[in-house]
């Protein structure tokens, strides 16, 4: 137990060159690691993208218009 007390605050060893990538593999992980998730925020975007058609945003776009229009008619009915 006092051979423990006394290792407190003490670092270990380094570890070994073997144990650690070099800086250029370090590169090539950060690479796939960029390359993955690029990849999967294009197939995210293309999925969304194939889900809309243009009919879905004609409508949402009239039924915009719609409602500023009532409810500008409706704000200006009421200040009467």
């Amino acid at each position: 137990m006092l051979e423990d007390k006394e290792n407190i605050g003490e670092e270990e060893d380094p570890p070994t060159a073997e144990g650690l990538l070099t800086n250029q593999e370090n590169w090539v992980q950060d690479e796939k690691s960029n390359d993955i998730r690029i990849g999967t925020l294009g197939g995210i975007l293309c999925s969304i993208w194939v889900s809309f058609s243009l009919g879905d945003i004609m409508h949402t776009a009239l039924m915009a218009v719609v409602g500023t229009v009532v409810s500008y008619v409706t704000a200006g009915y009421w200040e009467e």
